[in-house]
């Protein structure tokens, strides 16, 4: 089994700052993109850190253009993100995407999705594809817009595509200011 914590000092909020000359960097803050192979993508932590300025988010794990969207695989397993502030990306805060078993609480997401370049298409946490039984609690995620031309996001929380396959639970969540739904639940379900 692979255990790796991406993690802060004790104590300490370490800032990974993608602002370049006021404008966004290309990328996400902390991003397994490029993470080989991608099934091995499990049993990480990510905690303690303030993200701003990126692109394509704050954290984006998982993301697999080329997944079945249909039959229940994932890409990895066992992520939790907690501990983190996300502010002013251009598309998401913290995104899981074809994960079995995510746990992302006591985060803080707020000002995402306004970037035209990137296509917008965000909200502050999102779960797509989500397997297994996963958990988001304790968070808040306020002030997120979508400025694609679908108008479809925006929300503080959104779980999508994961009918069937998992259990997930909300729980304590705060959402206010979004241009979305506070939790947006599409072909999903949730207790």
């Amino acid at each position: 089994v692979n255990n790796i914590s991406i993690k802060n000092y004790p104590g300490e909020m370490p800032e990974i700052n993608g602002w370049t000359n006021g404008q966004l960097t290309g990328t996400a803050g902390i991003s397994s993109q490029n993470w080989t192979p991608a099934s091995y993508i499990s049993n990480i932590v990510i905690e303690g850190f303030y993200i701003t300025g990126f692109r394509w988010g704050g954290i984006n794990i998982n993301w697999c253009s080329n997944c079945d969207q249909t039959n229940g695989s994932s890409v990895g397993q066992n992520i939790t993100i907690r501990y983190n502030v996300i502010d002013q990306c251009g598309q998401n805060g913290i995104s899981v995407f074809f994960t079995t078993n995510a746990t992302i609480e006591n985060n803080i997401a707020s000002r995402t999705g306004w970037d035209l370049a990137s296509g917008s298409w965000s909200s502050g946490i999102n779960l797509y594809a989500a397997r297994g039984t996963c958990y988001v609690r304790n968070n808040v995620s306020f002030h997120h817009i979508d400025v694609s031309k679908y108008n479809s996001d925006g929300n503080g929380f959104i779980l999508d595509l994961s009918y069937g396959f998992s259990n997930t639970t909300f729980s304590n969540n705060i959402a206010f200011g979004n241009g979305g739904a506070g939790i947006e639940i599409g072909r999903a379900s949730c207790r």
